[in-house]
């Protein structure tokens, strides 16, 4: 998901790029492999929410100054946070739903 309105922050707009990596009960060995995970990444992070269902949601999100950023650079990003949270989906819940 790539939101619409960017944050601003002293005259730059920041954009987010985020994708689903994770809903169910987030146990701790799944936290701290989501905290190693990110530290690994030099871009990104993981970060979790609790949906109106009550389950856990995690979800791998990148953000960026939003200036001269290419269709195709902005594709890059969205391929890269894919994934990022393809992968953790496939780890720990087997499967490519989300």
């Amino acid at each position: 998901m790539i939101f619409s309105t960017p944050e601003k922050y002293k005259g730059m707009q920041i954009r987010e790029i985020s994708s689903v990596g994770f809903v169910g009960n987030l146990t701790p060995s799944i936290a701290r492999e989501m905290l190693k995970r990110t530290g690994s990444i030099k871009l990104g992070g993981w970060s979790m929410f609790v949906g109106s269902n009550g389950k856990d949601y995690a979800s791998f999100s990148i953000k960026f100054v939003d200036s001269g950023v290419s269709a195709e650079q902005l594709e890059i990003f969205v391929d890269f946070v894919a994934s990022v949270a393809d992968k953790l989906e496939k780890d720990f819940l087997q499967s490519d739903k989300l």
